[in-house]
């Protein structure tokens, strides 16, 4: 799966958590490096205002879907 800027969340009626990846830092074979944050999907509250670094492995993240296509890349 290849991030890249924009909304995901991963269909699933027991999870109100959707990511926001605003800067994908690296991109390699097993994980990603993203500067993101994280809200509900429900209501859109921000869950922490301050942007933070997450490790992304893919295999872990193949069931998420894009909120939105719009954005530039």
């Amino acid at each position: 799966m290849k991030l890249s800027r924009g909304m995901y969340h991963w269909d699933d009626p027991r999870s109100d958590v959707g990511i926001e990846v605003i800067k994908v830092s690296y991109e390699g074979k097993d994980y990603s490096k993203v500067k993101a944050k994280l809200f509900n999907k429900r209501n859109g509250i921000v869950y922490d205002s301050t942007l933070k670094n997450y490790k992304l492995y893919h295999k872990n993240i193949s069931h998420w879907k894009r909120y939105n296509d719009n954005l530039d890349n």
